[in-house]
């Protein structure tokens, strides 16, 4: 979609973005000239054909810290019924491919708060949401 491609050019010019989305300052102390904290991919998940929208790797360690996390970033910006449940079972396919990630982060990136998502059940699945994913619109 041509929204996916305007945030996967922003994110992988600008991959620092993701810091005040996450509450959190990039290099707070560090000179102009710095390295980006982060640096953005759009992988592929294998079996079942899952991509990802972006995902950013600290650039400090392969599996996270609880200052830099890894990043699953999501882009929606239309009514999606079974999207809770992908994003869901792409996150958890990510961890399975990427078991020595320590800390990660999940960033939706929504049109606006009324987009028609879907159920959020079971319960596993609204914890899920409620508590490991940051809900940005």
């Amino acid at each position: 979609m041509t929204t996916d491609q305007w945030f996967h050019a922003l994110f992988q010019a600008l991959p620092d973005l993701i810091c005040p989305l996450l509450g959190a300052e990039a290099g707070a102390g560090d000179a102009p000239a710095r390295e980006p904290a982060y640096r953005f991919s759009s992988p592929e998940l294998k079996s079942g054909s899952h991509r990802l929208d972006g995902l950013l790797w600290p650039r400090a360690g392969g599996s996270g810290s609880p200052r830099q996390p890894v990043v699953i970033l999501e882009v929606q910006m239309h009514a999606d019924p079974g999207f809770h449940h992908r994003l869901a079972a792409e996150t958890f396919r990510f961890l399975q491919q990427h078991p020595r990630v320590a800390h990660l982060r999940v960033v939706v990136l929504l049109a606006h708060g009324r987009l028609r998502l879907g159920q959020r059940q079971p319960q596993a699945l609204a914890r899920f949401l409620a508590e490991e994913v940051a809900w940005i619109s």
